[in-house]
This record gives structure tokens, sequence and C-alpha cells, in this order.
């Protein structure tokens, strides 16, 4: 499963919108059924958190999207607090939802 996800992840930055999404949303999916049977693996977290931050940040922004990356992030942190990663991508998982919410004003 997680490296179905690290697939999907790779094919989610090619192709047309609809087929990304697709593969982006099978991403998060896997991650979460990796997660789901290791609570403790880091990777299928951060996974699933960069496919929802590349969900997140389509279009107009789904809010809803981010906080789930979030949420996921916090968990990788809390397994391992120094993944660099996880830390990193939670950098970007802030910085957008700063922005929709700065939008939202």
């Amino acid at each position: 499963l997680g490296n179905q996800a690290a697939a999907a992840l790779k094919v989610g930055g090619q192709g047309d919108t609809r087929r990304r999404r697709d593969a982006l949303t099978l991403a998060v999916e896997a991650s979460v059924a990796a997660t789901a049977i290791d609570d403790k693996y880091v990777r299928g977290y951060v996974r699933g958190a960069k496919a929802l931050l590349i969900l997140g940040d389509y279009g107009d922004g789904d809010v809803k999207a981010l906080r789930r990356a979030r949420e996921m992030l916090e968990k990788a942190l809390n397994v391992d607090p120094t993944h660099g990663g996880a830390t990193s991508t939670l950098k970007d998982v802030n910085i957008s939802l700063q922005l929709f919410d700065d939008d939202s004003d």
C-alpha cells in the first residue's frame, strides 16, 4: 500500500486534471489504508498529506483537504518528531491554509 501511494502520488503530478485528481485520491486512500495497518508508518502519513496538499491547492482551494493533510502530518510527527519530510510538508500545508484563510477575509 505504501508503494501504491507513492506511485499514485507520482502520477498525480502528470496528465490532465481528472487523471491527476484520480491518482491523488488513490494516493490518499492507499496512505490511509497503510497507516490503518501500521499506525507508525510515517511515510504513509506524509504521502497522504502530500496528495491532500496538492488536492487542497487546486482551484479555489479545498481547506478541508488541507486540514486533513495537517492532521496526517501531526500524526507522523507524533511518531517521529524529527522527520524532515513531515516537517517541511507541514510548513507548506500551513502556508496554504494561511493563504486561503486570508482570502476569505
